[in-house]
């Protein structure tokens, strides 16, 4: 008999799980632009929250890995050359990204020089680079970021770069504005970022990627 009114009330307990579930994320979808937001995002927000009252689980990832994870680990080290007069120095833009480039800026809303930069430190506009993580082309694309922005091909630099534009757009508003942590956040990934109390995470490879950037950043504002 005991054990028949555990299973009943873990039945219930069930279900209120599955219908509170089903509500949070039928509330955000209706409160969110769909084509800006990761799917990893719908999981942190809405889902990960109700799962942890029931399993007590504090972190919804344990490997400290998102959507965008980690997503160019053979990129760094920090060695942005300088030119003769000692400002920074970067990679030359090749001429056949340009109006790529330019039409994510204008669709995204992003600075032009941010979108180069990135990719700069991502590939070094390499269209074929692959990260030990399996993030793919200019802007590497984690699979999971690829597949909800609707990208075929994450080696076409077409697709690569209006995709990678959107979601980084999408980090710099979630961030309030702050590049900083939305740049650790296309590395590292949002939800590191949160639990790192909305700070840089203290990992050498993401605060290096983030200096190395926001050079670049600087060096493409000024050419």
């Amino acid at each position: 008999m005991k054990h028949n009114l555990i299973s009943v009330r873990m039945e219930k307990a069930s279900g209120f799980l599955a219908i509170a579930v089903f509500s949070a994320m039928a509330w955000y979808s209706m409160n969110t632009l769909m084509w800006a937001v990761p799917a990893r995002t719908l999981f942190d927000k809405c889902i990960a929250p109700i799962s942890n009252i029931f399993s007590g689980v504090v972190s919804t990832n344990n490997n400290a890995v998102s959507t965008q994870q980690q997503s160019s680990n053979a990129v760094i080290p920090l060695d942005v050359s300088k030119t003769s007069n000692g400002s920074p120095s970067a990679p030359k833009i090749p001429a056949k990204y340009n109006e790529l480039i330019t039409d994510a800026a204008s669709r995204s809303g992003i600075n032009r020089a941010l979108i180069v930069a990135v990719m700069a430190v991502e590939s070094n506009f390499n269209p074929r680079a692959t990260s030990s993580s399996g993030a793919h082309g200019l802007m590497q694309l984690m699979p999971e970021t690829a597949r909800f922005y609707g990208v075929k091909d994450t080696f076409d630099p077409s697709q690569s770069i209006s995709a990678g534009s959107r979601y980084l757009s999408y980090l710099i508003n979630r961030f309030n504005g702050n590049l900083k942590l939305a740049l650790a956040a296309y590395n590292a990934g949002p939800t590191l970022v949160i639990k790192s109390g909305y700070k840089v995470p203290a990992i050498t490879q993401t605060q290096d990627y983030v200096k190395k950037v926001l050079a670049y950043y600087t060096f493409y504002q000024n050419t």
